[in-house]
């Protein structure tokens, strides 16, 4: 593998900042690794095939308007794109009271454990600390969010009575433990943007720094390739982004 692994590392166009245009696209990259020994590739396209049909489904429950693509580069690498029934259950009859804070809180917690589990027993050692690390930064932003709300006292509602806010429920004892992430920088960072989507520009800045850290160019290891196919999924991911999305973003990434 590592002869395969150093060629792939020195083919692929490095990657810009968050926010510039991507040199290449996830399909292209499934293509060129999908001959690679191991388990750890297959099963991080598979995680990317989960989080596109997570998406989809998330963007019919909250009544958004959803637009057809070609297929997900999973498609290239045997993903099947089924949510897996921890996740599918959030979409049950019975969830559809709860509130829309609460649900994508506890749904983006269900899908980055399932990352966790996935990562552990592929040994993708870089797939479970970044689970760990992105469900740490999404219930601290959920706190952030839920005591702004609180600070700001319970919105006015025409023709009802206000109802104070709710805010999410404790953060998972794994992720309190000593020892774990402490995101408030970058969380204060992102407060003081202008805008929504100024704001996930410098949290996913956030994310990319991350990813390097875990696995630094030129290694030539399977964590900088990894590394590599998930940043490269955050500069797609603001290549389609747009202003009349940026309200809803920030909300969404602020639920967890």
């Amino acid at each position: 593998m590592a002869a395969g692994l150093y060629y792939l590392l020195s083919f692929l166009p490095p990657l810009p900042d968050i926010g510039d245009p991507p040199p290449i696209t996830l399909e292209d990259v499934a293509r060129l690794v999908r001959d690679l020994p191991g388990r750890e590739i297959r099963t991080l396209f598979e995680v990317i095939e989960l989080e596109t049909t997570l998406q989809a489904m998330i963007r019919r429950r909250l009544g958004l308007e959803t637009s057809g693509g070609n297929a997900s580069p999973a498609s290239d690498l045997g993903g099947e794109g089924r949510l897996p029934p921890a996740l599918a259950a959030f979409f049950s009859e019975e969830q559809a009271a709860v509130p829309e804070d609460a649900w994508l809180t506890h749904l983006w917690d269900a899908f980055y454990r399932e990352i966790a589990r996935l990562g552990a027993a592929t040994g993708c050692d870089l797939l479970t600390t970044w689970s760990h690390w992105e469900r740490s930064l999404r219930w601290q932003l959920a706190a952030t969010r839920s005591k702004a709300l609180a600070e700001a006292g319970p919105l006015p509602m025409e023709g009802a009575k206000a109802v104070p806010c709710q805010g999410p429920a404790e953060m998972p004892a794994d992720l309190a433990l000593e020892g774990g992430y402490d995101h408030s920088a970058l969380i204060h960072e992102a407060c003081l943007a202008q805008d929504p989507l100024a704001a996930e520009r410098i949290l996913d800045e956030g994310r990319a720094r991350f990813l390097e850290q875990q696995a630094g160019r030129y290694s030539f290891r399977i964590e900088e390739l990894i590394a590599y196919i998930l940043k490269l999924r955050l500069l797609l991911r603001h290549a389609r982004l747009n202003r009349t999305d940026g309200i809803h973003i920030l909300e969404e990434v602020t639920s967890i």
